[in-house]
């Protein structure tokens, strides 16, 4: 079934907000499949949704669930802390780059880092600059 952008937006949110209101523990042993289930929404994202601000604005939402999930497991293997780090970083950089608003996208950023206490949102900084490359992945905005 093919699903529209509304629709998927849709689903995303509830999927957010089941990660915020679950409270049961995720073993170490459960975390590989949990973090699998959890880098499946951002591919969602992907599939189904073109518009970069709405993009990133649900990015953003999914950073802003880290507490409901680090917050509830064993991640001492890394696995669940990479898809913030890595996947949803990767999208979130798609949708940012086709963003034409900079200022806005510097105050979402800027928003969503003011709390990082699972250390994983800092990706959306590191995003402003390659590191390896050290040209940016997202035209400048200011923070």
């Amino acid at each position: 079934m093919i699903m529209t952008s509304q629709e998927n937006v849709k689903r995303f949110k509830a999927k957010l907000s089941g990660l915020k209101r679950s409270r049961s523990f995720i073993g170490w042993g459960e975390s590989a499949r949990f973090a699998r289930e959890l880098g499946a929404l951002p591919e969602d994202l992907r599939a189904g949704v073109t518009d970069p601000r709405i993009g990133a604005e649900l990015i953003a939402a999914f950073y802003e669930c880290d507490a409901g999930t680090l917050g509830r497991c064993d991640d001492s293997s890394g696995n669940v802390g990479d898809v913030f780090r890595y996947d949803a970083r990767e999208l979130f950089v798609s949708y940012a780059s086709r963003c034409t608003d900079k200022k806005w996208l510097g105050e979402l950023v800027f928003r969503v880092i003011q709390s990082d206490d699972y250390g994983v949102r800092d990706a959306l900084v590191d995003c402003a600059l390659d590191r390896r490359s050290g040209r940016p992945c997202i035209p400048v905005f200011i923070l």
